[in-house]
């Protein structure tokens, strides 16, 4: 499937209308935004046809996740997850990052479920993986878990069960399992199903040992890559859920991807255009967004990015 590359005025078309006071916050011609790659074989834009999004489309989505009255909290729901593993990122990271990027709205971890304890809610199939010889969950079963959940759970005695029932705006679950989408693919990294506001998203393959398993002690190095391919995969999922599109403007979070190494040279951080899309839907200050997220980059030593966003910070 052959790509084009927007040219710059389907960009600026994408972007819509911006003021004086705009022009650097979304400044398509900055070089801290780069050219969307030119697809290999076996990437994203080579299999997929992808349209884009503009900013007046993204404005008539309806069933994206819209934060209101008190409707402002995102939960993840740890489904087979072993925070004590040597591969786990800490979910109290994820939980600050999650709170930066998607500034305005609030992050709740909610309790650890098995994937027993979840299939007492909803069935979870699951197959043997003939490539890893491990076994892999029925990515669209745990979404549909994910929404009966917050009904069934809501008698409970746990408070955040019920805050749940009136405060939350979206939720996406977390598994260390690798999973799939259907009988035809071997895998996939995430998924979202926009309409009913879940999203999932697997460690599995971020870990460089994967199929393997964890040695005991694993190296810093391997950690930070994990730690950040989470990071990413989880706003990409979440950015779903609040409408975004793949993105076929820039090299940009919003990026599709078929295989790790191309997740992997996609960045943290939002294109102009898909930016001013969130900013409408969330309202934040994206100065002070910006500084929020740079500071949470700098406490996890991911400093490649937060000088990043420090740049970022600097230009406008």
């Amino acid at each position: 499937m052959k790509f084009k590359r927007p040219s710059y005025p389907e960009k600026v078309k994408a972007l819509g209308e911006i003021d004086s006071h705009s022009s650097k916050l979304y400044d398509l011609k900055s070089p801290l935004f780069e050219a969307v790659r030119k697809p290999k074989a076996g990437d994203w834009l080579r299999e997929h046809e992808e349209r884009g999004q503009s900013l007046k489309q993204y404005g008539r989505m309806i069933l994206c996740a819209k934060p209101h009255a008190t409707f402002r909290t995102i939960y993840i729901q740890p489904i087979g997850y072993d925070e004590s593993a040597p591969e786990a990122p800490p979910l109290g990271l994820i939980k600050l990052y999650c709170e930066a990027f998607f500034d305005t709205c609030f992050v709740e971890i909610l309790p650890h479920r098995t994937f027993a304890q979840a299939s007492k809610i909803h069935p979870i199939h699951s197959r043997h993986s003939m490539d890893t010889n491990c076994i892999q969950y029925l990515a669209p079963d745990i979404l549909d878990y994910l929404m009966k959940s917050k009904k069934a759970y809501r008698h409970l005695k746990n408070p955040i069960h019920k805050k749940r029932f009136r405060t939350e705006i979206c939720s996406i679950a977390l598994t260390m399992a690798d999973i799939y989408p259907r009988e035809e693919w071997n895998y996939v990294f995430g998924l979202a199903n926009i309409c009913d506001s879940v999203g999932i998203w697997s460690l599995a393959r971020m870990n460089p040992h994967f199929p393997a398993s964890s040695p005991k002690r694993m190296l810093i190095e391997e950690n930070q890559l994990i730690l950040w391919r989470s990071l990413q995969v989880i706003t990409h999922e979440l950015g779903h859920l609040f409408g975004l599109k793949h993105c076929i403007y820039f090299t940009c979070l919003m990026n599709g991807s078929n295989h790790q190494g191309e997740a992997d040279a996609s960045p943290l951080h939002l294109c102009p255009i898909c930016l001013r899309k969130l900013q409408s839907n969330l309202k934040f200050n994206e100065a002070s967004r910006y500084s929020k997220i740079k500071e949470v980059l700098q406490n996890i030593n991911l400093m490649k990015d937060a000088n990043w966003f420090q740049c970022r910070l600097e230009s406008i």
